[in-house]
C-alpha cells in the first residue's frame, strides 16, 4: 500500500508543477489579448421581459453602427479611438432604439478597463481578466447582460475560425493557439501534451 500511495503522491507533486507551469503559461499569452481587443457590454434595465427584449434591440443597434464605424480599423488602437470620438453616436444610436420603441430610459456609454469573465466564443475561451470595452448601461443598469468581441468583430461571426480573425488584425499566432488549446474536450494542455484525471487507474 505505501508503494501506491508514493506513486500516488510523485504523480501529484508532477501534475501540480506542471498545472501551475501551464496557468502561468496561459496568463502570459492571454496578457497579450487583454489590450488588443475591445469588448461589448450591454446591461439593461431589468429583468423583465421587456427589458430584456430592449437590451437585444440596442445590442443589434450598437453592432450595426460600430461596423460601419470601424470598417476602416486595422487594430483596436484604431477602433478605440474611433469609439470614443464618436461616444455621443452610440450613445444615441442606443437612445434611438428606446424613444423607437416608446421607453424613455436614459443611456450612459462607459469606455474604458472592465473585468470580464471567463467566456467561450466558438473555438476561443477567452480568459478573465481587465479588457478595453464598451460597456451600454440602460435605465438603471439592474439587469442581466449580454456581453461579446466587438473588435476584432466576432460579435456576429459566423464562420468555424475565430482565430484567423484575430491574427487578421495583428493579435500573436501563439496567444491565439493557446487561447484554443485552453478548454481541451478531455482535460487540459500543458506544452501540447493533454492531461487527463486519471490518478485512480494507479488503484485497479
Amino acid at each position: 500500500m505505501k508503494k501506491y500511495y508514493s506513486t500516488f503522491f510523485a504523480l501529484f507533486c508532477i501534475f501540480a508543477l506542471m498545472l501551475c507551469m501551464s496557468v502561468s503559461s496561459l496568463g502570459d499569452m492571454s496578457a497579450c489579448l487583454y489590450s488588443s481587443v475591445l469588448r461589448l457590454h450591454v446591461i439593461a434595465n431589468s429583468d423583465s421581459d421587456k427589458d430584456q427584449n430592449i437590451k437585444l434591440m440596442v445590442r443589434d443597434g450598437m453592432l450595426e453602427k460600430t461596423r460601419e464605424l470601424f470598417a476602416d480599423c486595422e487594430n483596436v488602437d484604431d477602433a478605440l479611438v474611433v469609439a470614443r470620438k464618436n461616444k455621443y453616436v452610440l450613445r444615441k444610436t442606443a437612445k434611438d432604439v428606446l424613444l423607437k420603441n416608446g421607453i424613455q430610459d436614459d443611456v450612459d456609454i462607459v469606455i474604458g478597463k472592465e473585468t470580464y469573465p471567463k467566456k467561450k466564443y466558438g473555438s476561443l475561451t477567452f480568459p478573465e481578466g481587465e479588457y478595453l470595452s464598451v460597456r451600454v448601461l440602460i435605465g438603471e443598469g439592474k439587469g442581466k447582460n449580454w456581453w461579446c468581441v466587438l473588435f476584432p468583430p466576432l460579435c456576429n461571426y459566423q464562420g468555424t475560425d475565430e482565430g484567423k480573425v484575430l491574427e487578421s488584425y495583428g493579435i500573436d499566432g501563439e496567444c491565439v493557439k493557446k487561447l484554443q488549446k485552453e478548454n481541451s474536450e478531455n482535460g487540459f494542455e500543458v506544452f501540447g501534451c493533454n492531461i487527463r484525471f486519471k490518478f485512480a487507474e494507479i488503484f485497479n
